[in-house]
């Protein structure tokens, strides 16, 4: 085990990101005061760890968040911008 708690760093792998989505990695390492191969490291264990239901958890705690009433607009909102993408109005 390292100093961290965490396994030691294991084989090196190598892969490309595009620009927009490696400057979103570095500012988050950044704000977090770490590598970029630990935030790498850290996203990846999170997203194993939780395993993808199709579920955004985040986006369910975000709307909770809200007030009813600006969780009805926000989801009348949505369904419209939605409608659009489809070609068809919302009712």
């Amino acid at each position: 085990m390292s100093q961290r708690g965490r396994p030691k760093v294991g084989q090196r792998i190598a892969f490309r990101l595009p620009d927009p989505l490696l400057a979103a990695l570095d500012a988050r390492a950044g704000a977090a005061g770490i590598s970029r191969a630990e935030a790498l490291r850290t996203i990846v264990e999170d997203a194993l760890r939780a395993g993808d239901d199709g579920v955004d958890r985040a986006q369910i705690d975000a709307r909770l968040a809200l007030s009813p009433a600006r969780r009805v607009e926000t989801m009348a909102r949505d369904a419209r911008r939605l409608a659009a993408i489809r070609g068809r109005a919302a009712s």
